[in-house]
């Protein structure tokens, strides 16, 4: 029998910011994450702010703080959606490309945009932090 995928089992930083999923019942709740800002290092993405969005009035649920690329990658294998997010008029958010993991030839994971098409709202035009 092959050993267990260790990304099927939670891990302990899939705990931010206090939504988990701790049964099978429960699988189906989406979360829905909006990113604002960046912090890059030598080997890439370091963190990122993340935020809980609350999809029925475009506002923050849990206003970004600042989050591990690992605990963003954590969001995204357990199934909840992370997007880039731009603040707009009004107070509302603006949504930009939805986020998915990449894995690099080094084994090692980043992130990379699912949709390219949404001009000025990439992880490269996000602010820095």
């Amino acid at each position: 029998m092959p050993a267990p995928n260790p990304r099927r089992v939670l891990p302990r930083s899939r705990r931010w910011p206090g939504i988990g999923r701790s049964t099978l019942d429960e699988a189906e709740f989406v979360a829905v994450y909006g990113v604002t800002a960046v912090r890059y290092g030598s080997d890439g993405i370091e963190s990122l702010m993340l935020g809980l969005l609350d999809p029925g009035t475009n506002t923050w649920a849990i206003p970004p703080a600042p989050a591990r690329l690992i605990d963003v990658v954590d969001r995204l294998l357990g199934g909840d959606q992370v997007k880039i997010i731009l603040p707009g008029p009004d107070s509302r958010l603006l949504s930009g490309a939805q986020l998915c993991v990449k894995m690099l030839q080094s084994g090692a994971e980043t992130l990379e945009q699912v949709d390219t098409a949404a001009p000025g709202r990439s992880l490269q035009d996000l602010p820095r932090f």
